[in-house]
């Protein structure tokens, strides 16, 4: 569209192009296309004062900010509309609220002298003033809800670390968040850091529980205002929920866990809303030639960032493909790296089936746990998410093609499910997943019993029989995998679904490939009822490890070198991610067993992650001088190697890694393979129990035994003395901890 403006200065003559009325109705003609109009936009004509289109908008996303907050309070009191009006009700106040934020964030206010470099107070002054001014006129707001919003509009300004509102270009509105915004007593632990995101048709937030963090970036669609409202007051908790699941999951790898999701409005064009946040998110991020950002970004957080996404739902390949070319041109320092899974040159996910291959590591391992063998017996599932989806098709096909007798009785996703109590056909099943086709298009004449069902999602009876089946007591199965689907689905109200009608389980084990599928709530109620329940951050950890391996590869090849190699290296990562997943699985029900499966699974699972999480951090913040200065180097070096796909420990690779990979991504490699090792091998709660204050003692002495053990193997098993396979796994499961225990008394 072209929009054509005739305008006048206020002696009705014609505007001067040089003038500062040109450049801003300039800048405001650009800005027209990127905001809403609403109720706010009165602002704009109010007489007794100007409120210009971007300090509109302003009031728009602090508006949007609070109603996430406010809202857990009372919901009807706090409704977006009624912040809204608030704002419109008090334009004074609303004035001084945009006043202060300029004090905070103008690059207007010189924070250094131009003519001789000293840093000058003027803006601490300037924003002291202000919000003395601010505070008294909200202490003469009437009514209580009034002033609890103005108040929340003054903590969100106050906890602003850097922002691009000051940007003539953005086309989206940014916010870097100080976490100790939120309220502890909520949000635990707190997060490393968020990014608030609000433009046209849109809104969104990227949460992160370390500096270096990894994990998707989620795409919402609402059908109807009424779903965009639903969602809209529950996305932060949701992104939140979300990346702290990620942290958990991510114990195998260097980075911390993250997740971002952009909401959309239900008329929002999804391109340009992904476009907007992914270009504001930037803004905050890359460098403005010798400046480390843009000077009309003025910066209270001060440190370099990199983040690290990667795909999630209706995350679409030419969207990645396009994020990745726009980081190159805005010069993000590893663009290839910004995002993960590039067709052609990154690891598709569904292609290779990386986190469906970690998810069957669970679901075999639970099989045997009761007393099943996958091989040789029959056995039954339902599942959630359907032929057409990464994870659910992906785990269809490995579960047809490796285990003979396995019945899938229900399967359900977006589009339909399906039923047969004889279990559904699996060249159907197959065919489907092979064509990428919703279970909606199974053939109804491959179906077997006659209470047997396709049904489509499209009407409202479809919709609820689909829903029901998700729920359903009267489906008896083995598994029950769900591997697609909402977050919370199965929760305190309703997880009593699952039991019959004398209350006892209709499924033996839940492997949950979805993230969030259920509750932790429902979780605990199902296992204390019976259910084996193998939680998210265990089962579907296979698709951030992969994405991991593919930032190894980006930082270290050329697109042309990882291509020459890349069937190679996706089926290393591919070994790796399943023994990772064995690793984990077994001490899951090690544990499980040792304490005769009084501590519910979702709490051993949790655990495990929190220690391997909390000695990397440890190590980490111990060694990591010694890691600098590059003292012990044949110690670290082998542990760093160890954690590498065996093609990128070539010698024609390798000696990139000291000077391609980030020295904090080094260090984050090495303390994770450490404590993942040690934990993995040893079990929880081992280095508590040496009762020793010296961890980097504890490190150094476990590696030196650890690796005097294993010699001790090789040239035990390479002899002729009888019984060493005996002698080996007996040295094998005790000889490292018990060494170490023993020259730590010692001490």
């Amino acid at each position: 569209s072209i929009l054509t403006i005739y305008a006048v200065d206020d002696e009705g003559h014609k505007i001067d192009p040089e003038s500062p009325l040109w450049k801003h109705l300039t800048i405001n003609a650009k800005r027209v296309k990127w905001v809403v109009e609403d109720e706010l936009s009165d602002l704009m004509i109010m007489g007794e004062r100007f409120f210009s289109i971007e300090k509109v908008n302003f009031l728009r996303a602090t508006a949007v900010y609070l109603h996430q907050f406010l809202s857990k309070i009372q919901l009807e009191r706090y409704t977006y509309e009624v912040i809204k009006k608030t704002f419109l009700r008090y334009p004074s106040i609303s004035n001084l609220l945009i006043d202060y934020f300029y004090a905070k964030f103008s690059p207007q206010i010189e924070d250094v002298c131009s003519h001789c470099g000293t840093k000058l107070e003027k803006r601490k002054k300037e924003e002291a003033a202000m919000k003395l001014e601010l505070t008294a006129a909200i202490e003469n707001v009437e009514y209580e809800v009034h002033k609890d919003i103005f108040y929340g509009a003054l903590h969100f300004i106050d906890h602003i670390l850097k922002t691009n509102y000051f940007l003539e270009d953005s086309i989206g509105l940014a916010f870097r968040m100080d976490p100790k915004v939120l309220d502890p007593d909520i949000y635990k632990p707190l997060p490393y850091g968020f990014f608030f995101f609000y433009g046209r048709g849109y809104k969104g937030f990227h949460v992160r529980f370390e500096d270096m963090s990894r994990g998707g970036l989620r795409i919402v669609r609402t059908r109807d205002m009424e779903h965009y409202d639903f969602e809209s007051v529950r996305v932060f908790d949701e992104v939140f929920a979300l990346s702290w699941a990620q942290h958990l999951k991510n114990k195998d790898i260097p980075e911390g866990g993250s997740k971002g999701i952009i909401l959309l409005h239900p008329n929002a064009e999804v391109q340009q809303s992904v476009e907007c946040v992914i270009d504001s998110m930037l803004d905050l991020l890359v460098p403005y030639g010798d400046h480390p950002l843009h000077p009309n970004i003025v910066d209270h957080y001060g440190k370099p960032e990199y983040i690290y996404l990667g795909p999630d739902e209706n995350m679409r390949d030419d969207l990645i493909e396009w994020i990745i070319d726009r980081a190159k041109e805005r010069h993000y320092k590893y663009p290839n790296a910004f995002m993960s899974s590039k067709p052609g040159v990154g690891i598709n996910h569904k292609k290779y089936g990386v986190t469906s291959q970690g998810v069957n590591v669970y679901v075999e391992n639970t099989l045997r746990y009761l007393k099943i063998d996958p091989y040789e017996e029959e056995f039954t599932v339902r599942m959630v998410g359907g032929p057409d989806g990464d994870v659910a098709g992906n785990e269809l096909k490995i579960l047809i093609k490796t285990y003979p007798k396995v019945k899938i009785l229900a399967i359900s996703d977006g589009e339909g499910a399906a039923y047969d109590p004889l279990g559904l056909d699996k060249g159907e099943i197959l065919r489907l997943a092979e064509a990428s086709l919703s279970i909606a298009h199974f053939d109804k004449k491959k179906l077997k019993s006659p209470g047997a069902y396709v049904v489509t999602a499209d009407t409202p009876e479809g919709r609820k029989m689909r829903d029901e089946q998700q729920l359903s007591n009267e489906i008896h199965a083995h598994l029950y995998i769900p591997a697609g689907g909402r977050p919370n689905t199965i929760n305190i109200d309703n997880w009593k679904s699952l039991l019959d009608s004398a209350g006892r389980p209709v499924v033996k084990a839940i492997i949950e490939g979805a993230n969030l599928f259920l509750t932790n709530e429902a979780r605990l109620r199902l296992e204390s009822r019976g259910v084996i329940v193998i939680r998210d951050s265990s089962a579907n950890k296979g698709g951030v490890i992969c994405s991991s391996y593919e930032v190894l590869a980006c930082l270290m090849l050329t697109e042309e070198e990882f291509l020459a190699i890349k069937d190679e290296y996706v089926y290393e990562v591919i070994e790796i991610l399943k023994e990772k997943a064995q690793l984990e699985s077994e001490l899951l029900f090690r544990e499980y067993n040792l304490r005769n499966g009084k501590i519910p699974l979702t709490h051993l699972s949790k655990q495990i992650s929190k220690e391997i999480n909390d000695l990397t951090l440890t190590i980490k913040e111990c060694i990591g001088k010694e890691f600098e200065k590059g003292q012990r180097f044949d110690l670290y070096e082998r542990i760093l190697k160890s954690h590498f796909p065996p093609i990128l420990r070539q010698e024609k690779y390798w000696h990139r890694a000291a000077t391609m990979i980030p020295e904090a991504h080094r260090l984050a490699i090495l303390a994770t393979t450490i404590a993942s090792y040690i934990i993995y091998r040893e079990g929880l709660g081992w280095i508590q129990s040496l009762n020793y204050p010296d961890i980097v003692r504890i490190i150094q002495v476990y590696l030196e035994q650890d690796r005097l053990v294993s010699d001790y193997i090789r040239t035990i098993l390479e002899s002729n003395l009888p019984g060493k396979e005996t002698i080996a796994q007996i040295l094998d499961h005790n000889a490292r901890k018990e060494l170490t225990r023993e020259i730590l008394m010692a001490d």
